[in-house]
């Protein structure tokens, strides 16, 4: 009796600390999974330089006609301003305010900061973000490339481009900065830009977005119906949003014949001619779906079919667009990231760039730096076939936060850079654990993105099956 009491007693208290440990491991791992940072991109867009030739210092390769189809665009500059510049300022900026969060008292002062936009605001929510710049700061020589001499044995945008390029030397494939953002798997996507446009008034913002299939499969009801029918579907554009914003570049052609032109380009990578009923094949655009290392990779790069009949035929069918990237398109994410939404349209990307906007004008009233009839307008988005919002698998805010030929919205990118910081990463944090709603016309509405459909979506995180195996 006296030698099993023991051994009892020390297989029970076995028992315990094995429980105690499993408990506590358990725990662990569960709170280490509930506060994993969630990844967010800051996309300060262009850098580079536009330099000569094409051929060596362009933009868009193809890697079927083994050409840069476009000259680089180095980004917007008026009167000693320039974009590419601004916007990385900034993007340092938010990286810096965001990464308060990584300290006990930097929370608190992210807490002070989130008080200026929720009074009512007590504690952060969290574990802070896995914060990810795109791409380097801009090249020094930006404004000068009419005396620069480049060497051309130097591929100076290299990282700066959106889509993959062959490396300048060896020609092997290097990743574009759409690749790069899909491989790092983000929840979110913030792209910043200046447009060199004039806006009157104090000033202005607008956000940048691309609707999902069906909007763009409008078109194809359109092409494939007769001339009487034509009329009806094309009515059933002008009672959609996008048929007031629909970005229109010049007075060629009506706005619904741009929507025709540039969903042409969606589905084959062409233009169409100015009736939108057929293919202009001297106009090639880019099937850019495979321009990006992803998961949807149709494998062009590696020898995959070429520009054939399929991409030139004068009528399209939806029974045309098969495979990954075309499942994509047609899924509910993509649905949830690029229609209907908080907006009413645009999505999740509408909402969020919409709402980092919103934020901005709050925190140029916050922080008294204009009253409010002095802020800068919020101005109906810029729709179109857009590339980042169209090729991340993350919810894309993707912003134009001033209109470089307005006196005060230069003002505004020169004095207050720290401000609206400050402003958009609140409106981060805002988008993932949300703020007090401010009920008010183009202030915060305070709601979170509901990233959880995307993380519980039946194939898979939606952020993370992007990544190419």
């Amino acid at each position: 009796m006296y030698l099993r009491w023991p051994i009892k007693n020390i297989f029970l208290k076995s028992r315990l600390v094995i429980f105690i440990f499993l408990y506590f491991s358990i725990a662990f791992f569960y709170k280490y999974e509930c506060e994993t940072k969630y990844t967010v991109v800051l996309d300060p867009g262009h850098g580079g330089a536009s330099l000569e030739p094409v051929s060596v210092y362009g933009d868009k390769y193809d890697p079927v006609l083994k050409k840069y189809l476009i000259p680089y665009r180095q980004g917007a500059s008026y009167k000693g301003i320039d974009e590419a510049f601004v916007v990385y300022k900034i993007a340092l900026k938010v990286q810096y305010y965001l990464s308060l969060l990584e300290s006990s008292s930097g929370r608190e002062k992210f807490l002070q900061i989130l008080k200026k936009y929720d009074p009512e605001i007590n504690k952060i929510e969290g574990n802070g973000f896995n914060i990810i710049l795109s791409r380097p700061e801009s090249l020094p020589f930006i404004n000068k490339t009419k005396s620069f001499k480049p060497d051309l044995s130097v591929d100076y945008n290299e990282p700066f481009r959106l889509y993959d390029m062959p490396h300048i030397k060896t020609g092997k494939r290097v990743k574009g900065i759409i690749s790069l953002i899909n491989d790092h798997q983000p929840y979110l996507v913030v792209s910043l830009h200046l447009t060199g446009e004039y806006t009157p008034g104090y000033g202005g913002m607008s956000s940048v977005i691309s609707p999902g299939y069906n909007t763009f499969k409008l078109a194809l009801d359109y092409i494939n119906s007769s001339s009487v029918d034509r009329k009806s579907v094309e009515a059933r554009y002008k009672r959609s949003y996008y048929s007031y914003d629909w970005f229109y570049p010049n007075s060629k052609r009506t706005i619904f014949e741009w929507f025709l032109c540039d969903s042409w380009i969606y589905f084959t990578g062409y233009q169409s001619l100015a009736s939108g009923i057929k293919i202009d094949n001297k106009k090639f655009a880019g099937l850019r779906e495979n321009y990006v290392s992803w998961s949807y990779d149709a494998g062009y790069w590696e020898g995959g079919a070429g520009l054939n009949a399929d991409f030139i035929k004068s009528k399209m069918h939806p029974d045309d667009f098969t495979g990954a990237y075309w499942k994509r398109e047609k899924s509910d994410p993509e649905a949830w990231r690029r229609e209907g939404g908080q907006e009413g349209y645009g999505g999740d990307n509408y909402y969020a760039s919409n709402e980092i906007l919103r934020f901005v004008r709050k925190g140029l009233l916050a922080n008294k730096i204009y009253s409010e009839e002095k802020l800068p307008v919020l101005r109906s988005p810029y729709v179109s076939t857009w590339s980042l919002p169209t090729y991340i698998n993350a919810v894309n805010a993707f912003v134009e936060l001033a209109f470089l030929k307005n006196n005060y919205d230069r003002e505004r990118m020169t004095k207050y850079i720290s401000v609206q910081s400050e402003a958009i990463a609140a409106g981060i944090y805002s988008l993932f654990y949300g703020t007090s709603n401010n009920n008010k016309k183009d202030f915060p509405a305070g709601n979170a993105v509901d990233f959880a459909k995307y993380e519980n979506y039946s194939e898979g995180n939606y952020f993370k099956i992007v990544k190419k195996k």
